[in-house]
């Protein structure tokens, strides 16, 4: 067994892989408009901060789904894990699953061309 004496650094660092949508910063607006209810206090979409949307948006995101922020950057990525298709479900059959749970989300224009594998990886540290 090995000990380390020295300067050990912590260091955060966070990665996804998914197969879903990517949302710019338009986008996301557009999706929070018809998402937000009568419940939600909001004075102009158009204004909030890509935290403030994100926040919005997951409140909303299906079962099955996942939403990703990589804050670095400008999308918001909605999509499914890799790891989550289904033992008795075809490669094709789990992007037919993923586009209606957006389609259900209200991304009803969504085409399967629109959809694809999105990764990211970043560190805090």
């Amino acid at each position: 067994m090995k000990f380390r004496s020295g300067f050990v650094s912590n260091s955060s660092s966070s990665s996804f892989l998914i197969y879903g949508v990517a949302l710019d910063n338009e986008a996301a607006v557009e999706l929070a408009k018809r998402l937000a209810g009568p419940d939600d206090a909001i004075d102009d979409i158009e204004d909030m901060e890509m935290h403030e949307l994100y926040s919005l948006i997951d409140e909303h995101v299906p079962k099955g789904l996942v939403i990703e922020w990589p804050m670095d950057d400008y999308d918001i990525f909605i999509g499914a894990s890799w790891d989550t298709v289904r033992d008795n479900e075809t490669g094709k059959e789990f992007k037919e699953r993923v586009l209606a749970s957006l389609r259900g989300m209200g991304m009803l224009d969504l085409k399967a061309k629109d959809l694809g594998t999105h990764e990211a990886a970043w560190s805090d540290g």
